[in-house]
Order: C-alpha cells, then sequence, then structure tokens
C-alpha cells in the first residue's frame, strides 16, 4: 500500500496599491512546500501511529537516492516559477506529495487495510502564507514592498495504490502473519523545539538546542531557516524563507557536557551516506536542480548525524541510540555569520518504535516507542 495526496493550490493576484500605478514583478512563489503542510498524520481508528511534519520531509529527503531525492523535490518542495509568475490573475496548479510513511517502505513493513481497525490519514495546512516581491511603478518613487497573501487549497484527495491477492492467498497470508499477535519493526520522525536566534554579521553564533525526548534513535538532523512568520519588515528574501539555509559551520553532539562529534556539514556527509557495496563513500550530496525554473531542494543544507551501524545498505536501520541512558544530551550548531535577522534552529530525530497488531480485532497499537 502507497498514498499520495493532491489538492489544487491558487494564488491569489497582486492588487495594486492606490496612489501607485500597480505591480510590477512576479510572485515570489517559489518553494511552495514550507507554506503548504505543517504535518500529516497516519491513524489506525483513533489513535495516532506515525506523524510527520513539513519540516521532517527535508530530513526523508536526505536519505533518498539521488534519482528518488530529485523526483520529489521536483514535484512537491520546489514549485515551478513558472506556474506563479503572472502579476494580475489568480494562478492554479497541482500540489502533490508522496506520503513516506514508515508502513510504505517495502513488503515487511506494510500494513494489511483489509484485516486491521480503519485506518485514516490526516493533513494539517500550513499558513499558506505566499508572498509577492513588488516594485509599485510611477510616483512616488519606486521602492520594494512585501505584499503578503494567502494561497488556498481546495480538491484534496488521496491516491492509493493496493496489492491485492485472490481470497485464498489473502486467507492464508492473514492466518500466517496474524495467527499470533504480530509486532513489526516501524519508524517515526520527532521535532524537538526549535529555537530562534539572531546571528551575527561579522562573526559565527553558536546555538544550542536540548534533546528533550528519549527514544531509541537512529539518525538525527539539523538545519537552520529564515521563518515566514517571523518577517516583520521590508524584505526581498521571501523565496528564502522556510528552506534549509547553507549557514552551518559545524554541528556537535554533547552528552554530560562531553563532546562525542563535531563534523562540518561536508564531512558529516561523507560518513552519513556509504554506497550500497558498503566500501565506498557517496562523495557527499549534490545541490539537485530540476531546471532553470526550479529551485533546488535545499536538502543539501540539511545536516544528518548517523547513529545506526550500517553493513552493506546504506538505509538498513541495524542499531540505534538510546537518548534515555544520555545525560543531558543537546545539539551544538555553530553558524556562519549573516545577515542579523530572525533565523530558526530545527533538530529532528528519527526514532524506531515497534508496533502490535492484535490478530482477533485487527487493533494496533504503538506498543514499545524507546
Amino acid at each position: 500500500m502507497g498514498c499520495v495526496f493532491e489538492c489544487d493550490v491558487t494564488v491569489p493576484p497582486v492588487v495594486a496599491t492606490p496612489g501607485n500605478d500597480g505591480f510590477a514583478g512576479p510572485k515570489n512563489c517559489t518553494q511552495l512546500f514550507p507554506r503548504i503542510i505543517d504535518s500529516i498524520e497516519f491513524h489506525s481508528s483513533s489513535r495516532r501511529l506515525a506523524r510527520l511534519s513539513g519540516k521532517d520531509y527535508y530530513a526523508l529527503l536526505k536519505n533518498l537516492s539521488n534519482d528518488a531525492r530529485l523526483m520529489i523535490a521536483t514535484n512537491a518542495l520546489c514549485g515551478a516559477e513558472g506556474d506563479f509568475v503572472h502579476a494580475t490573475n489568480h494562478i492554479t496548479g497541482k500540489f502533490r506529495l508522496p506520503l513516506l510513511f514508515s508502513f510504505f517502505e517495502n513488503v515487511s513493513t506494510s500494513i494489511d487495510s483489509s484485516f486491521v481497525e480503519p485506518l485514516r490519514v490526516s493533513v494539517r495546512f500550513g499558513d499558506l502564507k505566499v508572498g509577492a516581491l513588488t516594485t509599485p511603478k510611477g510616483t512616488p518613487a519606486p521602492v520594494h514592498t512585501v505584499q503578503l497573501t494567502e494561497m488556498t487549497c481546495t480538491n484534496p484527495k488521496l491516491h492509493c495504490e493496493y496489492r491485492t491477492l485472490t481470497r485464498e492467498l489473502t486467507d492464508s497470508t492473514v492466518e500466517s502473519n496474524y495467527s499470533a499477535p504480530l509486532t513489526t519493526y516501524a519508524y517515526d520522525y520527532i521535532d524537538e523545539n526549535p529555537k530562534d536566534f539572531t546571528p551575527s554579521a561579522t562573526s559565527s553564533t553558536t546555538v544550542r538546542i536540548p534533546i528533550t525526548d528519549s527514544s531509541c534513535v537512529s539518525d538525527i538532523y539539523v538545519f537552520c531557516e529564515k521563518p515566514m512568520d517571523t518577517m516583520t519588515v521590508q524584505s526581498l528574501d521571501i523565496a528564502s524563507r522556510g528552506v534549509p539555509l547553507d549557514l552551518i559551520e559545524s554541528v556537535k553532539l554533547v552528552c554530560s557536557g562531553q563532546c562525542i562529534c563535531e563534523l562540518s556539514p561536508q564531512v558529516m556527509d561523507l560518513f552519513a551516506y556509504k554506497s550500497t557495496s558498503g566500501g565506498n563513500y557517496w562523495g557527499g550530496e549534490a545541490k539537485l536542480y530540476s531546471s532553470s525554473t526550479h529551485n533546488t531542494s535545499k536538502t543539501e543544507n540539511v545536516v544528518r548525524i548517523p547513529l545506526a551501524m550500517v553493513h552493506d545498505s546504506a538505509v538498513a536501520n541495524t542499531g540505534s541510540l538510546s537518548l534515555r541512558e544520555l545525560g543531558n544530551p543537546e545539539i551544538v550548531i555553530t553558524c556562519k555569520a549573516t545577515t542579523a535577522v530572525t533565523h530558526r534552529a530545527h533538530v529532528m530525530l528519527c526514532a524506531q518504535k515497534l508496533i502490535s497488531t492484535d490478530p482477533s480485532s485487527g487493533r494496533m497499537v504503538v506498543s514499545v516507542s524507546s
């Protein structure tokens, strides 16, 4: 089973300001993804089994192969500039997002939807703010202004892919897999509380984020952004809001006051990704530009700290780190000098868990979370 969420996204027209002769310049609607999705949850009956925030998708993309990452980044995260450049009319385009829950990863983690309790996907939209970088024409003298408008999302759909068997094979599969309590491995993403900071314009800035969750985690992800909700002054950088920025000089994992590791994002990528043969490094992550009309996916600006041991596969979880056993773990980020406006640092955890299914009722519950 697999799912793709789809909806129509409509961007309103730019409205002329009284006293001027209208606006010149396109809507700045690249990188639509951070404005659209706040979170997506997967429920069995009334119980939440998994949750992905919009920020978690940057961590998920970090794990994908380049071809898969390019496909999702092009169709979901980037947003085509050519679709939303008109300054006077409503523009509508399609937004499609594969739901990358661990249940849909392979046949071993898939769910028999005909056997378990009712399943539901819940989508929570973001603030839907989208800016238009505009320049008043005529008099008074042109100045750059930011006009914030809200997009609308309509016609939501959930496209589902099912693997169907004959009735005899379905019965035998259910009997063999669910004749006793079944426990399967899964993973979920946990977002630590983000931290706002104002970097220095002349020197490096240190940001410390405590890790409060006690799960067993296989990876930690870190990135910095300029959030939309802090943009209170005239600005020319709307497109860079809400996306990972090339701002991190180094990331440090500290426990009980001791430094476990400290590496730059570039060197971290070398250790975080090995080829499927197990012997060679990928050589770090390349920027993904799908074409001249799309922005980069910005996942090269996400730092991944790998904690699980792997053998001959770069995606197999064969171990984890129990945060419960660590003393006051925290992530220490060193950021480059940049424009002194509010930035936000994010830490996301890939947490392992077990999900148990009762064979008599199809009831699914998270049995172990740490």
